[in-house]
């Protein structure tokens, strides 16, 4: 990277805290997140929990987790499943999930019945999560690490959920497509976005 300071590298367990405060913080005003969240929790801590699960649990095991630091500090990540990646919900798993995300959990658990029921049926990789600090925006990060996830897919295509304007003109510059908006389940939607591969006969 041209940016002096910052190197993006692959993520072990050792960030996980780091990084799922990052990504809790980077979502916490996010219209579709926000109707997730039950008002009547904290929802940086109910966030924090969630991406911590997903990573320890999904990404990191299973994907693929490139975060961008400067000194340590995480200053932004993208979450990726392979093709063939299966969903981690057992039954301890999802007693675990309860605990953390306490009166949210039946929210975000149908949210995200609803978003995985909306991917293609195509092989692809599913490109969870990016996000980047505040302090870090501006600095063309976000597009690094967009360009990073369509490396790490090569031929393959990736699939995405677009939850604001802004993000999904990025990901339009970078070769995404509209497919539509997933089924809503509060006031905002998210717009899946599909970026293809190379198709062999």
């Amino acid at each position: 990277m041209d940016r002096p300071g910052v190197e993006i590298r692959r993520a072990a367990q050792r960030d996980v805290p780091g990084i799922a405060g990052m990504l809790a913080e980077a979502f916490s005003r996010d219209p579709v997140f926000l109707d997730r969240l039950s008002p009547r929790q904290d929802g940086l801590r109910v966030l924090a929990g969630l991406f911590a699960f997903e990573l320890e649990y999904e990404y990191i095991v299973h994907g693929r987790v490139d975060v961008a630091v400067d000194g340590g500090a995480p200053l932004g990540a993208i979450l990726m499943l392979p093709p063939d990646a299966a969903p981690v919900r057992g039954p301890v798993h999802r007693a675990r999930l309860m605990r953390a995300l306490g009166r949210s959990f039946w929210r975000l658990w149908r949210s995200e019945a609803a978003v995985q029921k909306a991917r293609p049926v195509f092989p692809h990789w599913y490109l969870g999560y990016i996000a980047v600090t505040e302090t870090a925006r501006g600095r063309g990060l976000g597009s690094a690490l967009l360009d990073r996830a369509v490396e790490n897919a090569g031929e393959e295509a990736v699939y995405l959920e677009s939850t604001t304007a802004a993000s999904q003109a990025l990901y339009e510059r970078k070769g995404f497509v509209p497919l539509g908006a997933v089924p809503r389940l509060g006031r905002h939607c998210e717009v899946g976005m599909w970026r293809p591969g190379v198709v062999t006969r």
